[in-house]
């Protein structure tokens, strides 16, 4: 049995690469299943852009953790309507966001296993963290 209630998908920011970053959460989990990325996005202010997604996405959240109770592919579709209608936020690439946001704290939580698939097919990013807390 997990901690986690399924569908989930953890959203977060990272100041790393978030493919990197997720393979050393796997490596180091005792969970019951592993995490992918299945998507990702650089931003110029992923503290702000964090909070605004998880403001949104609120009725979603599981234990006041990033574990969201929503697919990957419908998460995505949301995370980028949030930042079109943030004026203030653009997408950057992953080598400017770690500049920019070098000061991010990084935590680990307790990771789980399932499937490692990685999808490289969109701008790096600090949101679907690799999923960390």
């Amino acid at each position: 049995m997990t901690s986690v209630d399924l569908p989930v998908c953890k959203i977060g920011r990272t100041a790393r690469d978030p493919v990197v970053r997720c393979a050393e959460i796997n490596q180091s989990s005792t969970g019951d299943f592993l995490w992918e990325v299945t998507h990702h996005i650089g931003v110029n202010d992923c503290r702000k852009f964090e909070s605004l997604v998880h403001a949104k996405l609120l009725q979603l959240r599981q234990k006041k953790r990033e574990f969201f109770n929503i697919h990957p592919d419908d998460a995505i579709v949301a995370i980028q309507s949030i930042l079109w209608s943030a004026p203030d936020l653009r997408i950057v690439t992953i080598a400017e966001s770690q500049k920019e946001d070098s000061g991010v704290s990084r935590r680990t939580g307790p990771p789980r296993k399932q499937s490692a698939r990685q999808s490289r097919d969109t701008i790096y990013a600090h949101l679907l963290d690799g999923f960390t807390e």
